[in-house]
């Protein structure tokens, strides 16, 4: 749970800002359960890999999952922790 939460928060103040072009993430990547999918194209965007050791950077997809009984109720959350979503709802 901790390391989710230090992760999370790594990930929108640190790597989010270093994402090429970024204009926000979209909001059909919910699935019905209320789960949250992303797409990288490049996971170098993540300033823990050391360029030099890696073999091959490529993309990556994280799933942040949430006990949620309605999608409405992730997106709640989600907006709670400042995510940047679209803002071409």
């Amino acid at each position: 749970r901790k390391l989710m939460y230090h992760f999370f928060d790594r990930f929108l103040f640190i790597t989010v800002p270093r994402i090429r072009d970024f204009r926000g993430f979209d909001l059909t990547s919910f699935d019905t359960s209320g789960n949250y999918t992303i797409g990288l194209r490049d996971q170098s965007v993540f300033s823990e890999i050391d360029y030099d050791k890696a073999e091959g950077l490529g993309g990556l997809d994280i799933t942040f999952v949430v006990m949620a009984k309605k999608k409405s109720d992730c997106v709640t959350l989600f907006e709670l922790f400042d995510f940047p979503f679209r803002k071409n709802r």
